[in-house]
């Protein structure tokens, strides 16, 4: 994934802390106030999660909806069966907690997260 998915994207959002890819000790990087108050105040309020699903297309931009119907974030990839998504952390977790199920235009999407993941 790249520009046109991940523009306005901080690094913690696309999970650069889980994969060592940010600095907490380095200072005098673009970014790095922003970065490391996310990180230390705990306050990543969205992160890219991957999901799958089967059936009928989703499409990129597409807005997740959870059960409640409330917007909590949007569809940033797909690819055959399997997709990236930007969403709420408060969302993310009560999703992994009743079995990962959301849902995009009515496709179930199934959240599942790395065993890296933060």
């Amino acid at each position: 994934e790249g520009v046109s998915e991940l523009a306005d994207a901080y690094p913690l959002e696309c999970n650069f802390d889980a994969l060592n890819g940010v600095s907490f000790t380095k200072g005098c990087y673009m970014g790095q106030e922003n970065t490391a108050r996310q990180h230390f105040r705990g306050a990543v309020r969205k992160r890219v999660v991957p999901f799958a699903f089967s059936g009928a297309s989703v499409d990129i931009g597409a807005p997740v909806i959870n059960d409640k119907g409330e917007t909590v974030g949007d569809v940033i990839a797909v690819e055959q069966d399997r997709g990236l998504m930007r969403a709420r952390m408060k969302f993310i977790r009560e999703a992994l907690a009743t079995n990962g199920v959301v849902a995009t235009n009515g496709v179930a999407l199934d959240v599942s997260v790395p065993t890296w993941w933060p």
